[in-house]
């Protein structure tokens, strides 16, 4: 996950792809938990955590 979200600065190359987060989309987290060993429907998860505008530059707890 760091290396998708702290990529390396670009050298200036013209042809240089930069970073998807760089751009700042509005972005949403969701993390879900459960307690069997294998997910056999959606209805086997619990939202634990939902942050529906999720700014990866900021901290949160």
């Amino acid at each position: 996950m760091y290396g998708i979200v702290y990529t390396r600065p670009c050298s200036g190359d013209s042809n240089c792809i930069q970073p998807y987060l760089a751009r700042r989309p509005k972005l949403q987290l969701s993390v879900y938990t459960t307690t069997r060993s294998s997910l056999g429907a959606e209805n086997n998860v619990d939202l634990v955590l939902n942050v529906e505008d999720f700014d990866v530059e900021s901290k949160f707890e």
